[in-house]
């Protein structure tokens, strides 16, 4: 269902690792909350733009941590994240994968989350979009809140689609990543989507803003 190639992942992370590690100091936390298999549905904050590095960066701590064979579908619309797994950002394709037995990481926020203002940086935006919480509630899958930081600082964005700079590559802002521990929405909150979606919500508000406190000055981290 993607052109994920775990023979060409295998290949890419040590370069991609060092481009992750160097360029944008990155650290993941929390991996070992991820379900060791089967399905599960990755929940997370999108910053940075049409770039998304913090994308990036956790597709390559995922593969590195449990291995390229593991099905992963980041559902994002890249043509350098496709080897990765990358799949084009729709509920069918999040049904399709799950069902798969794949851990997918989604947005619900979308390009609306990616290009907020820069003073908005550390704010999570949703969007009110319960319909990814809704498949998982229905397939019985657990959710795992995914928070990024750092990503809005890879460039200046002025409002949504105004960004500078315009060139490339993305300012080699500090990425950090945190994997909060899995919710049973079913058995936690009797599959009531609506609560599901602001505690998941409220978790990662809560999740970045201690992030955003550890950071001394944007970019530097």
């Amino acid at each position: 269902m993607s052109g994920r190639d775990p023979d060409r992942i295998r290949g890419a992370l040590p370069r991609e690792w060092l481009r992750s590690t160097l360029y944008h100091r990155s650290e993941v936390h929390g991996l070992g909350n991820i379900p060791d298999d089967g399905a599960v549905l990755l929940v997370g904050n999108r910053s940075g733009g049409k770039a998304s590095p913090d994308t990036t960066v956790f597709a390559v701590a995922f593969s590195t941590y449990f291995g390229a064979e593991r099905a992963f579908h980041p559902l994002l619309d890249s043509r350098s994240l496709r080897p990765f797994g990358a799949l084009e950002p729709t509920l069918a394709n999040a049904r399709r994968a799950l069902d798969g037995g794949a851990a997918v990481l989604t947005y619900p926020g979308g390009d609306r989350e990616a290009g907020r203002p820069s003073w908005q940086r550390h704010r999570i935006d949703l969007g009110g979009n319960t319909d990814v919480i809704a498949l998982a509630v229905q397939r019985g899958v657990p959710i795992v809140p995914v928070v990024a930081a750092g990503g809005q600082e890879t460039a200046l964005f002025l409002g949504r689609g105004v960004t500078l700079p315009l060139w490339w590559p993305p300012l080699p802002a500090k990425l950090t990543v945190e994997v909060l521990p899995p919710i049973h929405a079913n058995d936690e909150f009797g599959g009531d989507i609506d609560a599901v979606y602001e505690h998941v919500e409220r978790l990662m508000q809560e999740t970045l803003e201690a992030l955003a406190a550890e950071r001394r000055f944007p970019v530097v981290g």
